[in-house]
């Protein structure tokens, strides 16, 4: 990091300066910017990082006030004891504010989770182009080959009143041991099938002039080419999902419920 200090004592000056792509870049030494956004005025300011040139989450960071100055120590003896190699980095900003950021490994509410979907094998190995979604300290979503795995910070309330419906696990291990790793992670992490990438508006879009076939409930319907015919295969395609709900649920396991 570089000895640049800033006087952001008040919240709106400290939200001010992670929204700086260029001045937060040079307090982390790091080409990123501000992704999402957790304030709690005069407490802390929590961002996600992504890196400015490819898009892809780069981990978080955050101001801390000194009333929340312990929890800098906190999230470092949390990395220590689960064995991260790389902990959080912290140091002052001035005799206010301290800044400290790590990688999504270290994040002060989901580290743990992450730590124990991996030792339990509901998790393998991953790298940020998996992030699909990173909330800091409150969620994370991600892709692990033809699964989508959600990790919470803490179970939903739900979870402690009722036991998890019959679901159907995606493929990969087992149906039983699937389940039993989600089980596990009490009730932080749910797991669903991977449905696919495909935009139909992209997929037609290079052919706005050309014939566009596509196949009804019946199998036989044909639909026109053109604008026309985009807008009426998305049509389907949304009546189609409409008509299917129990298919769409039946997708989702979760040892959360």
């Amino acid at each position: 990091m570089t000895s640049s200090t800033i006087s952001a004592t008040t919240t709106a000056d400290a939200v001010a300066m992670v929204l700086d792509a260029d001045r937060l870049s040079e307090l982390l030494e790091l080409p990123v910017r501000a992704d999402r956004l957790r304030v709690k005025p005069g407490v802390s300011v929590l961002v996600s990082l992504t890196e400015r040139s490819t898009g892809l989450t780069a981990g978080w960071a955050r101001l801390l006030w000194p009333v929340s100055h312990s929890k800098a120590v906190q999230a470092e003896r949390l990395a220590a004891s689960l064995g991260l190699a790389q902990p959080p980095v912290t140091r002052p900003l001035d005799d206010v504010l301290l800044l400290q950021c790590g990688e999504v490994l270290t994040d002060p509410k989901l580290a743990e989770p992450l730590a124990q979907a991996m030792g339990l094998g509901v998790l393998s190995a991953w790298d940020t182009r998996d992030v699909l979604r990173y909330n800091p300290s409150r969620r994370l979503i991600l892709r692990d080959g033809s699964a989508v795995l959600r990790l919470r910070t803490r179970c939903r309330r739900a979870v402690r009143r009722r036991p998890p419906p019959p679901v159907r696990a995606p493929p990969g291990p087992p149906v039983s041991s699937t389940l039993q790793a989600v089980a596990g992670c009490e009730g932080r992490v749910s797991i669903q099938q991977w449905c696919g990438d495909t935009n139909l508006a992209d997929l037609y879009a290079d052919n706005a002039d050309g014939p566009a076939t596509a196949q009804g409930p019946s199998g036989g319907h044909q639909s026109r080419g053109g604008a026309d015919g985009r807008a009426a295969l998305l049509r389907r395609a949304a009546a189609s999902g409409a008509r299917r709900p129990a298919a769409a649920s039946a997708s989702h396991a979760s040892g959360a419920g």
